[in-house]
């Protein structure tokens, strides 16, 4: 039997998770959780994906500056080892706030 191909929520991506909710509950506003996929077919294997939407509506233009929409889609991977590259020299987490 092979192993399972769907991506636990570790530690680490619990707190990833945690944190875009955060971000996306502030009352600032601009970005936006739209979508958690925890075994997503088209990710890197492992990863969980999230999907977040960045307003950027009233940003000036730059001049040759890149046009953007008033909501640009981002997609993030939350790689299945993402709390061993969050580990502090001392061992603990790292403060990623």
């Amino acid at each position: 039997m092979s192993a399972p191909t769907s991506a636990a929520v570790t530690a680490g991506r619990h707190l990833a998770l945690d944190q875009l909710r955060q971000i996306a509950g502030s009352r600032h506003g601009g970005v936006f959780l739209t979508h958690v996929d925890p075994s997503p077919s088209q990710a890197p294997m492992g990863c969980v994906e999230a999907r977040i939407s960045v307003g950027c509506a009233g940003l000036p233009l730059a001049e040759n500056g890149l046009r953007l929409r008033s909501e640009e889609p981002v997609t993030l991977y939350i790689p299945r080892d993402l709390e061993t590259s969050l580990r502090a020299p001392g061992g603990g987490m790292c403060p990623c706030r």
